[in-house]
């Protein structure tokens, strides 16, 4: 795949997740708790939009570190279950 051909994924991909956010606040009325992604898709926006991703917050689970980012002010985690560039809104 070339790279500008990963650009315009990753765009659309973000454009994704927005509208997955916005639809879940329009039909559970409250902003989602979690935004589950790929660790593919997690540092292709890390490299794509550098300024989003760019606060973490950690916890330790026993002895193994837990990493957020935050995207829309909304936590992420990342999950090795979820392949390429796949994401969940919870």
């Amino acid at each position: 795949m070339k790279e500008s051909q990963t650009i315009i994924d990753i765009d659309k991909i973000f454009s994704s997740i927005q509208q997955e956010v916005m639809e879940y606040e329009k039909k559970w009325r409250n902003r989602p708790q979690l935004i589950i992604m790929s660790r593919k898709l997690n540092v292709a926006l890390r490299v794509k939009f550098e300024m989003i991703l760019n606060y973490h917050q950690a916890i330790m689970l026993d002895e193994q570190e837990l990493v957020f980012d935050y995207l829309f002010g909304i936590p992420c985690l990342t999950s090795l279950a979820l392949e390429e560039y796949e994401f969940e809104i919870r």
